[in-house]
């Protein structure tokens, strides 16, 4: 008899359920849209009780693809996207729409924390700082515009959370998941109190869930979700770990010479630091990784394959109807003219800021002129968000304090050899890609193995499941055209900023 994990992820617009032997082999994945919500300026929602409808939905669909007997599954282990908010009843009925990790409705009360002077508090305590959709943020915003929410609220979830609580009625959360909420003391292991107490935010304290590990075995599938989803009713549930922890682990990034890399919606670029979380200076997201006294330090922002959707949506459509004419998708119309490109490109450039820039500084194609070829214009798109990748990367590699020899990438990148190319080339490193497509549902079975018994530990679960299947060298003769081309993709941006 075979035996599987299931592991789901639950991104911004998509949830995925996908089957994986214990070998970490993937047998099938499904997905299903879950609707973004837009009730007002600056809101990011999506309605819970659709995100289970789509989470039931994929499982069901998985398992038939997969033409496998449910009892088979041996656990089941669920991911999602870091901070947000999923406000539930004592009943376990949502009293609000889920919040979605790029709102930006709450830029009052951060602006009143730090006008107060709590950006140092919340530094020395999360070993990061405010941001707009951080739970915690999040938290003081509905305690000063919607009180009733509050009133009626009995637990506060993360995302992966409210899936797993509909799957057993268990209600908790792991680590890693309010760490990057901005609920945890990072040095205590234990939730912020003391800050939320500080911030006037007391009466949610009785409103957090109890902390786990994200292997811990937190409940089981009740008939009702079995019913739902196809699942055995009584298959171990494990807590699993934030979708950034997982697509790290399943990236097989152990060790403090490797980089974590996701290329996809965001730009998220991670580095393990051991002993003491990173402080000087605190990075954007930073959480506890795999074992005591190990952190990942996260720095993030929404300048990576976002823009190119849109470039593919609103600039290169003509290459999607050419693509469609011949059986070839758009991304593998736009890898070719990358790769003609590649090692001879113009002086056009593209600044990946369509959804917000460091310092103002706009998004667009500078240096553009008449002899210019859509290819030009895509390969700057590939090239630029490989330079804002580096932004993030050289500030994580500025406060290491150890030499880091290769990166892993993950994220719609990683499926683009041309691309994983640019990105060795670029930052004159190896990068290595596993073999998965679904990295962040296989790094929930990579928790899901350890926490039922499959593996004895994470670094056993890695050596058993995580393959690399790509590598790609830089090149050092393009290193410095590269080294020459960032530089002016820096000096464009800050100059066009000081205009704007």
């Amino acid at each position: 008899m075979s035996s599987y994990l299931l592991g789901i992820d639950s991104g911004g617009t998509m949830t995925k359920a996908a089957l994986f032997t214990t070998e970490g082999r993937e047998v099938a994945a499904e997905y299903r849209p879950v609707a973004m919500l837009f009730p007002d300026a600056g809101f990011t929602e999506r309605d819970p009780l659709a995100m289970w409808t789509a989470t039931c939905e994929s499982i069901a669909s998985v398992i038939g693809a997969a033409a496998i007997d449910p009892g088979d599954i041996i656990a089941v282990c669920a991911t999602g996207y870091g901070s947000g908010l999923y406000c539930i009843d004592a009943a376990g009925r949502p009293t609000c729409d889920g919040v979605v990790s790029t709102d930006s409705r709450a830029q009052d009360v951060l602006l009143d924390w730090r006008s107060r002077g709590f950006d140092e508090l919340a530094r020395q305590t999360l070993s990061q700082d405010f941001w707009a959709a951080q739970s915690l943020t999040l938290l003081g915003w509905l305690q000063r515009h919607r009180p009733a929410i509050m009133e009626r609220t009995s637990t506060i979830l993360e995302c992966k959370d409210y899936i797993r609580f509909r799957l057993t009625g268990e209600r908790s959360t792991d680590v890693t998941d309010a760490a990057v909420g901005g609920l945890l003391d990072l040095g205590s292991g234990d939730y912020a109190t003391s800050l939320m107490s500080a911030l006037e935010l007391d009466d949610w304290i009785d409103k957090l869930p109890p902390l786990t590990s994200p292997d811990a075995k937190a409940g089981e599938v009740t008939a009702a979700a079995a019913g739902a989803t196809g699942l055995r009713a009584g298959t171990p549930v494990v807590c699993g770990a934030v979708d950034i922890v997982c697509s790290a682990i399943a990236s097989g990034v152990v060790d403090a010479s490797q980089l974590s890399v996701v290329a996809g919606t965001w730009s998220i670029n991670n580095a393990i630091r051991t002993g003491q979380p990173q402080t000087d200076p605190v990075p954007f997201l930073q959480m506890p990784y795999l074992t005591p006294g190990t952190f990942l330090a996260c720095e993030a922002s929404a300048t990576s394959a976002s823009n190119l959707e849109w470039c593919c949506n609103q600039v290169f459509d003509a290459e999607r109807l050419l693509g469609d004419a011949i059986g070839e998708s758009i991304y593998e119309r736009c890898g070719k003219m990358v790769a003609s490109r590649h090692g001879c490109p113009s002086d056009l450039m593209f600044l990946p800021y369509l959804y917000g820039g460091p310092d103002n500084e706009p998004a667009g194609f500078v240096g553009m002129q008449a002899r210019h070829e859509r290819a030009d214009l895509v390969y700057a798109v590939y090239e630029g968000i490989v330079f804002a990748h580096k932004r993030h990367i050289d500030q994580l590699l500025a406060a290491g304090d150890r030499p880091v020899e290769s990166l892993r990438l993950a994220g719609g990148a990683a499926r683009s050899d041309i691309w994983a190319q640019l990105f060795a080339d670029v930052l004159g490193l190896t990068v290595e890609v596993a073999d998965s497509t679904e990295f962040g549902a296989l790094g929930a079975c990579i928790f899901a193995s350890v926490g039922v018994g499959c593996h004895a530990d994470y670094h056993q679960a890695v050596d058993r499941m995580v393959r690399v299947d790509k590598r790609f060298t830089p090149d050092a003769a393009l290193a410095e055209r590269s080294a020459e081309r960032y530089a002016r993709f820096c000096r464009t941006g800050a100059a066009l900023a000081a205009v704007r």
